[in-house]
């Protein structure tokens, strides 16, 4: 057959062989029975992956872990390396130490401890103080420190002179068990801080007393020894039947010591209903039964300016305080305990008050010492006289005219209130030995000025047991005052049960002294 030509392409005619029938394809009617099964199953199958979500992906079996192989050195002496240990920080600290040790450390005013201390953390150029009992203070500044570093201050011990006098001759001196010596003055200077004075001279006792310094005066140490062989002075013989009583000692500094009558008993206080009483006034039963002597006149400005020279009463107004013989004022409760200490030493009794952690406290057994007298003794006292009176002089005011001194209405130009119908003859305190008569010879419990006693101020309760010889408590902050004074110019202020308290000095407050008179 002749090649066609189509559409420019040359198709050259092909002859084929026949096929065998048995090779032959089926017939197309069967080809499409059998793409028409498999498209069904095919939609099928999307129905259902379309109902029932695709089937989740069974989760992988994790592969157990296969333990890291450390490859060793075959070489017999081999050692493993050892692991290098992870840096620490190293802490920055200051180590505070004073000579001597045991200084407190404050910083900003605020207790921190005690040397030596340790800091690890501060700020740079704050100040911290160094104080220890006996030694001058000390300040110093923090430092900067990149490492760890001591700060060491030495501290400087603080003296006061104290005079020693009397049985001073060939005597062996030991300060806090050291042997010392005695200065032909007899002054020693010692640490401001309780130090015990030991005297021994062949024949006589042993001598012994705890000092305690202070910058305030100098103190005077009177040391009386007593032989061996001799026998020591029996106490003063207790009141006979008939109540008679000893006459009037005069003490060193010429104040008369009166013995009191004893026992007395009776109450202090004010009852319920009395006009102008105070909560702090309840009625207290009381027994006095240890012999006593209470002081007849108030100490005086000589008499304190022997014991400290710099002390000043001052002025009020245009009054003179100052005067020799009239009462100290302007005298705090420890500067009054203070002089009852050095008055015992000056006349060998055993002191009756110790200094404990910056305050004073009476002995817990006192003995003949010199001490302030009791609440209890000054207002038995006054009652011994009175009675039970409201006043000292009866129970009606004013009292009797140019008797007790209180703020009379000459007192006018001087103290803001005044007794208008009443005249004593002075504008402020008298003379120590003008004062009003009291019991027994006792002046000036009445008037003149305010006393301290001994008793720490508390609110007593009222009840019916039997004080005996209360000493109540002295070591606290505020004290109680007695009496009235110079300035008082309301009658509710010169009640005999009237009892005030305080911390602080005044120009109108003193003190007498008392003691007992049996160890």
């Amino acid at each position: 057959m002749a090649g066609v030509e189509e559409k420019g392409v040359l198709l050259e005619p092909v002859t084929l062989d026949p096929v065998p029938e048995s090779q032959q394809k089926p017939p197309r009617r069967a080809e499409w029975l059998v793409g028409l099964v498999v498209l069904l199953a095919a939609f099928a199958w999307g129905l259902s992956v379309w109902f029932q979500g695709e089937p989740e992906e069974p989760s992988p079996t994790p592969e157990p872990e296969t333990p890291e192989v450390v490859t060793m050195d075959p070489t017999p002496d081999a050692v493993p390396p050892e692991p290098t240990p992870t840096p620490v920080p190293l802490r920055t600290v200051l180590t505070l130490i004073s000579e001597p040790p045991g200084a407190s450390v404050l910083v900003g005013g605020l207790f921190q401890g005690v040397t030596p201390l340790e800091f690890e953390s501060w700020t740079e150029g704050e100040a911290v103080d160094f104080r220890l009992t006996g030694f001058a203070p000390v300040r110093e500044t923090f430092p900067g420190l990149e490492e760890s570093a001591n700060m060491t201050v030495v501290l400087t011990e603080e003296v006061a002179p104290v005079r020693l006098s009397g049985d001073v001759e060939d005597v062996v001196l030991k300060i806090n068990g050291q042997l010392a010596n005695l200065p032909s003055d007899g002054i020693l200077n010692l640490p401001l801080r309780a130090s015990v004075l030991r005297v021994e001279k062949p024949g006589f006792e042993v001598w012994e007393q705890e000092v305690s310094p202070t910058r305030a005066y100098q103190r005077e140490i009177r040391i009386t020894l007593v032989p061996v062989q001799e026998e020591k002075t029996p106490p003063e013989a207790p009141e006979n039947p008939q109540g008679s009583r000893e006459a009037v000692v005069r003490n060193t500094l010429g104040i008369e010591m009166v013995r009191m009558n004893v026992p007395m008993e009776g109450a202090i206080g004010a009852p319920r209903g009395t006009p102008g009483r105070r909560t702090q006034e309840a009625v207290r039963k009381v027994r006095l039964e240890r012999p006593f002597r209470l002081a007849a006149t108030e100490v005086s400005n000589a008499q304190f300016a022997r014991f400290d020279p710099s002390h000043s009463s001052g002025t009020a107004g245009s009054l003179n305080l100052g005067a020799p013989d009239l009462p100290v004022v302007r005298v705090r409760w420890e500067q009054a305990v203070q002089f009852c200490n050095w008055l015992s030493t000056q006349e060998g009794l055993p002191p009756a008050y110790v200094e404990k952690d910056g305050r004073w406290e009476i002995e817990a057994t006192p003995g003949t010492g010199y001490r302030l007298p009791t609440e209890a003794e000054w207002e038995m006292s006054m009652r011994l006289h009175a009675g039970g009176t409201l006043y000292a002089w009866g129970d009606k005011m004013p009292p009797p005219a140019n008797t007790v001194h209180l703020a009379g209405k000459e007192s006018a130009g001087v103290v803001s209130t005044v007794f208008q119908e009443y005249e004593d003859g002075a504008r402020g305190p008298v003379a120590v030995a003008e004062a009003y008569p009291g019991p027994e010879r006792i002046l000036g419990l009445a008037g003149n000025v305010r006393e301290w006693v001994h008793d720490a101020f508390s609110a007593p309760v009222s009840g019916r047991t039997l004080l005996v010889d209360p000493m109540g408590d002295g070591g606290g902050r505020f004290h109680v005052m007695k009496g009235a004074g110079w300035r008082d110019g309301r009658w509710m202020d010169v009640r005999i049960a009237k009892r005030g308290y305080g911390e602080t000095a005044a120009d109108d407050l003193g003190f007498r002294v008392a003691r007992y008179v049996n160890p």
